[in-house]
């Protein structure tokens, strides 16, 4: 199994100076702590970023750390497009995890690696429905995508159904994995070729990688082709409950920050050799 982070620097470096440097703190112990679990459990683990983020984590212990070349003038606001870039260059099954994923448990581990030996197209953390996430905030991302023509391949947006949670994700079908890629980048281009949506993108900060990460992976992998398709956590509220059975741990939004002082001492205690570099990069930051 090989585990694949990415790191995409500029959504998190081109904002005023208090912003830019808790952005670069949390991230940083954010990933030391996912690469320590992935370390504790023997998991080989490859890092795709630019120079900057090679500054921030390139100490972080990886087998190899590979360029993340992105295309210029991709709005900030897209900030899965890093991840993208990393999409289109892993091979088959390798399994892409958020730098705020923590595989915590062996248990989890094993989860992982039962499901990739089946054969599948995508493998994601789990379904989104109304049940366990917002609709309302998709929804309002896809009016604005179709208030503004946006469509991927001719195709409007529909409103909210299901997504799929990318914070780990996988891919057994290379057709599918470029498709989905393809897509993607369409999509921006006729965003960045809008001025206005753009700007409007820019001005209310909102994430439209919700809607083209998430859920245009759903409604590309259910079209009755791409079956099957596998979830680490199932569907619905029962998640949540698979996630702390299994010790997978995925922070959202805030909640990075506001556990940050927990991340560092797990860091320290999983990993007190990535703890101590790591606390090097911290002291430069600050300084």
């Amino acid at each position: 199994m090989q585990v694949v982070h990415s790191l995409w620097s500029q959504p998190m470096t081109s904002c005023p100076k208090q912003e830019r440097i808790k952005k670069q703190v949390v991230n940083l112990w954010c990933y030391a702590l996912s690469v320590a679990y992935a370390r504790k459990h023997n998991l080989p683990i490859r890092l795709y970023t630019d120079e900057q983020g090679k500054r921030l984590i390139g100490h972080l212990p990886y087998d190899s750390i590979l360029p993340l070349n992105m295309p210029t003038n991709t709005p900030t606001s897209f900030w899965a497009a890093g991840k993208f870039k990393a999409y289109e260059q892993m091979q088959p099954c390798d399994v892409h995890i958020d730098g705020d994923v923590f595989l915590t448990d062996r248990r989890c581990v094993e989860a992982i690696e039962q499901n990739l030996r089946q054969p599948f197209h995508v493998f994601t953390q789990n379904e989104e429905t109304p049940a366990n996430c917002s609709k309302q905030f998709y929804n309002k991302i896809i009016s604005l995508l179709n208030l503004f023509n946006i469509s991927y391949d001719g195709i409007d947006f529909p409103c909210f159904r299901k997504a799929y949670n990318t914070g780990i994700i996988s891919f057994g079908n290379d057709a599918f994995r470029k498709e989905y890629c393809y897509r993607y980048w369409q999509t921006i281009r006729q965003v960045t070729a809008n001025k206005t949506l753009a700007d409007v993108l820019h001005i209310i900060n909102t994430a439209p990688d919700v809607v083209l990460e998430q859920q245009m992976l759903y409604e590309t992998a259910n079209t009755g082709v791409h079956n099957p398709n596998l979830t680490l956590l199932g569907t619905g509220t029962k998640i949540y409950k698979n996630a702390s059975k299994m010790g997978y741990i995925h922070l959202l939004a805030n909640a990075k920050e506001e556990e940050i002082q927990y991340i560092v001492k797990r860091v320290e205690e999983v990993n007190p050799d990535i703890y101590r570099t790591t606390q090097q990069v911290f002291e430069q930051i600050k300084a």
